[in-house]
């Protein structure tokens, strides 16, 4: 079975652009619910 994973308009880059420092982690918050978000998409375009 073929799968067809479409993301449009993700910000890919303004991660650092917007948001502040999360004093737990010392990264971006911005950054951080990009990832965790491109994340969620990859495990369920792969499950």
């Amino acid at each position: 079975m073929i799968k067809i994973l479409h993301l449009s308009d993700i910000h890919m880059g303004s991660g650092f652009s917007h948001g502040r420092i999360n004093p737990a982690t010392g990264i971006n918050t911005r950054l951080e619910d990009f990832v965790n978000t491109l994340a969620k998409c990859i495990d369920r375009a792969i499950a």
